[in-house]
């Protein structure tokens, strides 16, 4: 008889557990193996690269791209390279098809990408850089420098505190310093400014503050309103033409005897033909215009102004081209400013109307008219384009202000700068200026005066006490400027900066270098040159 062999009981449970591990095992495998698999079809976008923060672990960078301003954020807990589909239309980038791509974001959101960027050239601090980028429809940031990016230049060294980058790149170290941490004090700027900012995309928040009257008794001393209230007037302008004064007529001569000036007109979108009634009809009520029958006719087109509005411009080129030039030619913004001498108070004054303060000679009218889609229109008043205006305007500016001139009073064109060392010669001065611009009904755009300023923006360079400095609204343009990578760009860089060639010591020196290449048949950049255009 056989008997068989009985299995404790503990092995037959030892068994059971090792079965049952075996199953769990496998089950997790196949866990791991489906999470890496989502892995690789998913990317990351962190909550700091959706939410427009920073922390530690990233900040903020910024590039240039077909001359706008690129907002990257170097983001270590994003897994890609992306750029925003809002930048890509600002910028008018140029996208390839690509496969579909999920992006899982921290607020648990999808979003999905189907189109890249190969290498897209950029300048940042100096350096061309290049990525492929993924499109993605995002908010914050213009681009995410993701992990892989961060990967691809290993061996990096990253100091988060102190918000720089250093890695090696076709055998060169790229040294990138990151944004730091914003200012507590908020600066205003001009309007100027802040439009070539939006244009540039360079423009990331925005805060509404209270813009101060320059006529509020908190900047402008009592003494000076009082002196504004008796000079009313002047900043309220007139209602009807300006007076035929004898010396300040406007004429057209022509090289020729019986020349005529004829030109087709523009054609014109639907848009712009209204803007082009309006501005005709407030000409029209303003008395600065008449219809007209004239042989004469140029052109009209419209011209976008600093604010993003259209400004009617009339087309003198060829009736330019037949007037005898007056032979006046304007002063030169150095020579003005060579001028200035040291004061405590300046106040800068702009005219209103313009050109349009100077009556044409009633000879001479009809040289000025002008047709548009619905109508044929002559000048009474002086207009913008003609080759003459500025010299003309010019001599009546310094025929008005003779006796001040150069003694405490600048002028260029409608420009008008008054400097006293002290409160009460300002209040003298500023009375004998307002007393010739009310002789001569002459008017003043309040909203565009400065009064009794410890430091004032003209003609492009700031003025103080110290004396004249360059504006950093217009210097931020050279010191953004990308590399030079020819002739045509080398010769723009070394033309822009060369009108602020004075405020550099040694400037001759400096530029020497990149002035050499200019020699040469062929574009050569150099590390010489390298160094002389970062020193600029």
């Amino acid at each position: 008889m056989e008997t068989c062999a009985k299995k404790p009981r503990d092995q037959l449970n030892v068994l059971a557990l090792n079965d049952l591990d075996k199953e769990i095992s496998e089950e997790v495998l196949n866990q791991l193996a489906v999470e890496d698999a989502i892995a690789e079809d998913f990317s990351n976008l962190s909550l700091h690269a959706i939410a427009g923060t920073e922390s530690h672990g990233c900040f903020k960078l910024r590039a240039i791209v077909n001359k706008k301003v690129m907002l990257l954020l170097v983001d270590s807990g994003s897994s890609h390279i992306f750029i925003s589909s809002s930048f890509v239309n600002t910028a008018g980038l140029h996208t390839t098809p690509a496969l579909t791509k999920q992006v899982k974001v921290a607020n648990g959101d999808t979003l999905t990408s189907d189109k890249v960027i190969p290498a897209l050239e950029c300048w940042c601090q100096g350096y061309t850089l290049k990525w492929d980028l993924r499109v993605l429809d995002m908010e914050a940031y213009d681009g995410i420098l993701g992990f892989d990016w961060l990967e691809q230049h290993s061996l990096m060294i990253c100091d988060w505190e102190a918000k720089t980058l250093q890695f090696q790149m076709d055998q060169q170290t790229v040294k990138l310093q990151g944004i730091l941490s914003a200012q507590t004090e908020v600066s205003s700027i001009t309007g100027d400014q802040f439009f070539k900012w939006l244009k540039g995309n360079d423009v990331w928040a925005l805060a509404l503050f209270h813009v101060s009257d320059s006529n509020e008794p908190s900047v402008v001393p009592p003494e000076i309103l009082n002196l504004l209230d008796r000079y009313q007037d002047v900043f309220q302008g007139s209602h009807t033409l300006p007076p035929p004064r004898d010396l300040e007529y406007m004429t057209i001569i022509f090289l020729y005897c019986q020349m005529l000036c004829l030109s087709t007109p523009y054609g014109y979108s639907p848009l712009h033909k209204s803007g082009i009634e309006r501005q005709v009809k407030e000409l029209l009520a303003a008395g600065l215009i008449t219809h007209s029958s004239s042989p004469f006719a140029s052109p009209v087109l419209l011209v976008q102004k600093k604010d993003g509005c259209w400004r009617m411009c009339v087309d003198y080129t060829k009736l330019n081209a037949l007037t005898i030039k007056n032979r006046f030619t304007l002063p030169i913004i150095e020579d003005i400013l060579a001028e200035f001498s040291p004061a405590q108070y300046f106040t800068k004054l702009d005219m209103k109307y313009g050109y349009h303060q100077v009556r044409m000679h009633p000879e001479n009218e009809h040289k000025t008219t002008f047709k548009t889609h619905h109508g044929h229109y002559r000048f009474k008043v002086m207009p913008f384009g003609l080759t003459n205006a500025p010299a003309t305007f010019q001599c009546i500016m310094n025929e008005m202000l003779s006796p001040y001139l150069r003694k405490f009073v600048l002028v260029f064109l409608d420009d008008i700068l008054i400097f006293s060392t002290s409160l009460d010669q300002h209040i003298s001065h500023l009375s004998m200026v307002f007393d010739k611009l009310r002789e001569h009904q002459l008017y003043l755009k309040s909203r565009k005066c400065s009064f009794t300023q410890k430091s004032v923006e003209y003609l492009g360079h700031v003025i103080s006490q110290e004396g004249v400095a360059t504006d950093p609204t217009k210097t931020a343009a050279m010191v953004e400027w990308p590399q030079p990578t020819s002739m045509t760009e080398l010769r723009a860089f070394l033309g822009l900066i060369n009108y602020y060639r004075r405020f550099v010591k040694h400037y001759g020196l400096i530029a020497k270098p990149l002035t050499q290449i200019l020699k040469l048949k062929q574009f050569q950049w150099s590390d010489v040159a390298e160094q002389s255009f970062l020193t600029l």
